[in-house]
């Protein structure tokens, strides 16, 4: 899950179940919806909001798409930050190579990056693509790059064939192509 402020009237934008699942299965979700937003599952397990996923135990593989509105004091560097001391799990979020993030933690400590050659069509609540006012289908302007942590996870990503191109820290890039 993801939090955007839109012109949409919405904040909630939901990864496609169609793309985690060319991931593997999930053990935790810990920044999924409110308990009564729940239109599909990421994970076996998942934390909502209430649940407050930074201050939890993440346990197992992790699949995270970060809130990116700032809420009570914490940003997606907390949420990267924990998925980095975690170690296991994927990543969701955008090339924002400009960011503390991006130099503290993704290339510092991911295991691989897939920079996918298109970009999601996040889905709203109701499972469609978010529209907005005029009726023009919205809910993704940036590129996305799944971040790997974990060995396995980096295979995870090659396996899903997922268009793009993967990089490893070795300096290995690979073409997935469908």
């Amino acid at each position: 899950m993801s939090r955007y402020t839109k012109k949409t009237g919405s904040n909630i934008y939901l990864t496609p179940p169609s793309l985690i699942r060319k991931l593997g299965s999930f053990d935790l979700d810990p920044a999924y919806l409110p308990k009564f937003i729940r239109p599909w599952d990421t994970a076996k397990n998942m934390y909502s909001e209430e649940d407050d996923g930074l201050i939890q135990r993440w346990e197992g593989r992790v699949w995270l798409n970060p809130p990116y509105l700032r809420e009570k004091g914490r940003s997606v560097y907390h949420w990267i930050k924990k998925m980095v001391e975690h170690g296991n799990g994927i990543l969701l979020i955008p090339p924002n190579t400009s960011t503390n993030y991006w130099h503290d933690f993704i290339m510092q400590e991911s295991s691989g990056l897939l920079y996918m050659d298109k970009r999601i069509q996040f889905l709203g609540v109701d499972g469609k693509p978010p529209v907005n006012e005029r009726g023009i289908v919205t809910g993704n302007e940036r590129d996305s790059v799944l971040v790997a942590f974990g060995d396995d996870n980096v295979i995870a990503l090659r396996k899903s064939l997922i268009p793009g191109t993967l990089m490893t820290p070795g300096g290995y890039w690979i073409k997935n192509t469908v």
